[in-house]
């Protein structure tokens, strides 16, 4: 009887366990898909052109994030990304969109030049 009450508990916690597990890997999931946001920022950041695709084509608005206090179009465009700044104005972005911290892209277009 003392054996099986001890597998029913250690079986109790590994089903416990496994469940945990099973309903976080659900929930980083639902959050990756749900939030393209993440994967527009860091696209542009690191100039990968297909992640901010992606991310764009998910209705995602590309004035609405902000890296360090700049747009994302200031970002590329002080970067002197082109490609990613065609990619961006193609998808709605507001070149005279300005921030708390920072001038308009078109602004941060010519410091970059400079």
């Amino acid at each position: 009887m003392q054996l099986r009450n001890a597998v029913q508990r250690q079986w109790r916690r590994d089903l416990t366990l496994f469940f945990s597990f099973a309903v976080a890997l659900v929930c980083a999931g639902l959050a990756y898909r749900s939030y393209p946001g993440w994967m527009l920022v860091s696209g542009v950041v690191d100039g990968h052109e297909g992640r901010a695709r992606w991310a764009l084509r998910r209705q995602t608005e590309p004035d609405r994030f902000e890296v360090k206090g700049k747009s994302l179009l200031m970002v590329a465009a002080t970067r002197g990304d082109d490609r990613m700044v065609e990619l961006l104005l193609d998808y709605g972005a507001d070149p005279n969109h300005s921030t708390f911290l920072t001038d308009s892209a078109v602004v941060g277009a010519v410091e970059g030049v400079t």
